[in-house]
């Protein structure tokens, strides 16, 4: 049998189970989703609305959601301004959160080892979603267009959902350049991304 006879057939793939989504037809399981956008155009907002909805199991804007517990990595905003909106959304729809399900951790670096075995102990606990805010200060002194340590997180990334079993979803945050409205002109990262959505404008692209 040759190299190529040893290789899957491509009628193989009707074999694999259906796309489960965390955020129905916008957020897929187990995949890492790239938020771009200039500083103070909603990216945190938006991605605080999600984690919501993700822990209340309430509908985000119509879509059905799978209800599970998340961990918000505040980075650019302080853990008290991030508490403070969530207490709005709970006195706007005069609710409480489950809080238990409702957790934070606090000027994360990413490329600290210590911080790494951290998220990777809790990836392991059943958290459905992992919300990073904000990239370009989650990783000391990194120039996010270096190739190697960009392929170091998309490897970090990889690693989480796999000992979530496929279960858990990453939403990163990312500033764009000034120059340009997307992170979607980086194919350094881009590449490493199941969707790239741009909180200006609200397209959706695909690498």
């Amino acid at each position: 049998m040759s190299a190529f006879d040893s290789l899957p057939r491509f009628d193989y793939l009707q074999d694999l189970p259906p796309i489960s989504y965390l955020v129905e037809d916008l957020i897929t399981e187990g995949t890492v989703t790239f938020v771009a956008g200039l500083p103070g155009a909603g990216k945190s907002l938006l991605a605080q609305s999600i984690a919501v909805s993700v822990v209340s199991g309430q509908l985000w804007f119509g879509r059905e959601v799978e209800k599970g517990p998340v961990l918000y990595v505040t980075t650019d905003a302080s853990a008290r301004q991030t508490h403070e909106r969530f207490r709005a959304w709970e006195a706007s729809n005069f609710k409480k959160l489950p809080h238990p399900n409702l957790r934070y951790l606090d000027r994360l670096d990413l490329t600290n080892k210590q911080d790494q075995a951290t998220l990777k102990e809790i990836a392991k606990c059943g958290v459905r979603l992992l919300v990073i805010d904000v990239l370009a200060t989650s990783i000391a002194g990194m120039n996010l267009m270096e190739q190697a340590q960009v392929a170091t997180l998309h490897l970090l990334f990889r690693d989480l959902i796999a000992l979530s079993e496929g279960k858990l979803s990453i939403i990163v945050l990312a500033h764009s350049p000034k120059a340009t409205d997307s992170l979607a002109t980086s194919t350094t990262w881009s590449s490493g991304a199941n969707s790239v959505p741009n909180a200006k404008n609200g397209k959706r692209e695909r690498p």
